[in-house]
């Protein structure tokens, strides 16, 4: 009671404090003690930040308590949502409840840090999910996750588990849906899954979202990823993006959260005069205009600073002191079929845009 009132005279006490006397007051000192260490003091461990180092207790007893109520607790409310479910601090709530929330604390912990997953597979995919920022999903993977560990699903269906969830999450995202709509998606997506059709029964409850909540086709992902604006997005949306495409199906991984490697414009942002000399004033406008910043016109090189705004052939052919610069020389998928070209037009660029679209159905499903 001390605790409530001095929160509303303005001492702010996080809901995780407040959770934590909950839980411990009206204990004798020793169970106290007890029940602090054995659960308390663990899930405290777990729901950290590492790399922020922050708490993310208050988010993790909400992500817990929308996956069981399958409503969004406010997050100025988490600690009154607790108290009202779980008024019966009885000995079954020490037992049972207060085990289940520490258990979902090991998960969360992984989800928070894909470092602490030990599985390289799982930690890659994680990682992933972990820089597009999807929290959201958290009330939906918690169980999931819960489900692989006490091996009611394989490492492989766990896998394609959280693929799907990027893809689900990405392809809404070039096709500019509103994320405020997952909120509501992943709160209740547990309910669908068969157990005996584990993957089967989560894309179909994903495929029949309609409206803002739709999970969107091939089709409209071609109509929209065309023309999509993909270098002024996010940071960590395009390296992403990019570090996806480079890397499907490949043995030697190639990581673009690196210094070295920087994105290129095939054609340039500044033109050198010999594009205006090369392409009539139409395609320079449609580059210009329409395809810039587009996906077809974006590739990946370690050297970007002598690429710069050269014409096409000098990009691809550049070997200014041995040192190997052009698109020739790469090892990297991305500019594989920029080696076998010898000009770059308009018909160049949709040819790569159809490589770049065959890549991205089998990456995002």
């Amino acid at each position: 009671r001390i605790f409530e009132s001095l929160n509303s005279t303005g001492l702010e006490l996080s809901q995780a404090d407040l959770i934590r006397n909950y839980i411990l007051m009206g204990l004798e000192p020793n169970e106290q003690i007890r029940i602090f260490n054995e659960y308390w003091d663990i899930i405290e461990q777990n729901a950290k930040d590492l790399e922020k180092e922050e708490s993310k207790v208050s988010d993790f007893i909400r992500d817990y308590l929308t996956y069981k109520t399958k409503k969004i607790p406010n997050k100025a409310k988490v600690y009154e949502e607790f108290k009202a479910r779980y008024s019966a601090r009885n000995s079954r709530f020490y037992q049972e409840t207060l085990q289940e929330i520490k258990e979902f604390s090991f998960h969360y912990a992984k989800l928070l840090n894909p470092v602490k997953e030990n599985n390289t597979q799982l930690r890659k995919q994680l990682d992933y999910i972990k820089r597009l920022e999807i929290n959201i999903s958290f009330p939906f993977l918690l169980p999931v996750y819960s489900d692989y560990t006490n091996k009611q699903i394989t490492i492989e269906q766990f896998e394609a588990v959280l693929k799907l969830v990027q893809s689900f999450v990405w392809r809404r995202f070039i096709i500019s849906l509103p994320t405020n709509a997952l909120n509501k998606i992943f709160m209740t997506l547990y309910n669908d899954v068969d157990t005996t059709r584990y993957l089967p029964s989560i894309q179909k409850a994903l495929m029949r979202k309609k409206g803002v909540q739709k999970f969107p086709t091939n089709k409209e992902i071609e109509v929209a990823l065309e023309e999509k604006d993909v270098y002024n997005i996010q940071s960590k949306n395009r390296i992403y993006f990019l570090e996806l495409l480079e890397n499907h199906e490949n043995r030697e991984y190639v990581s673009i959260e690196n210094n070295d490697i920087t994105i290129e414009h095939i054609f340039p942002q500044t033109p050198d005069e010999v594009w205006y000399n090369k392409l009539d004033d139409k395609t320079i406008s449609l580059f210009r205009d329409k395809f810039l910043n587009t996906i077809s016109n974006l590739t990946l090189s370690g050297n970007n600073g002598s690429l710069s705004n050269k014409y096409f052939l000098e990009k691809k052919s550049m070997n200014k002191d041995g040192k190997q610069q052009g698109y020739n020389f790469s090892r990297l998928w991305l500019n594989q079929y920029l080696r076998e070209i010898d000009e770059w037009n308009l018909e160049t660029l949709k040819t790569r845009f159809r490589l770049l679209l065959d890549r991205f159905y089998k990456i995002w499903e």
